[in-house]
């Protein structure tokens, strides 16, 4: 921490027992951990929160080629995968808030 109490960009964020960075391999050490604790069922990982992270960003209107940035990804090609997730969100949540629809479905 900084003494102006933010973080300090050049210090490790996730830090081992030791005090140093924590490794490629300690983040999801931890993530285990921490899910088994807080008892947290089926996946739960950092790649689990960066894929929830996408589908969130294009659900609350961002667009795939800024997502693409943040991501790193060099090509749309894996990003097109979470647009067709977040499509296929967009299709049901108007299914179940479209006011046609639940007339259609009030019988």
């Amino acid at each position: 921490m900084r003494q102006d109490g933010n973080p300090d960009p050049s210090q490790p964020l996730f830090r081992s027992r030791r005090g140093g960075a924590l490794g490629w391999r300690g983040i999801p050490q931890v993530f285990k951990r921490l899910k088994l604790r807080a008892r947290i069922p089926g996946r739960c990982s950092p790649h689990t929160l960066r894929h929830t992270f996408a589908r969130a960003y294009l659900l609350n209107g961002g667009d795939a080629f800024s997502l693409q940035r943040m991501l790193g990804h060099s090509t749309l090609d894996m990003v097109k995968r979470y647009v067709s997730l977040a499509d296929a969100d967009l299709t049901l949540r108007h299914r179940t808030a479209s006011p046609a629809d639940r007339l259609l479905h009030m019988k």
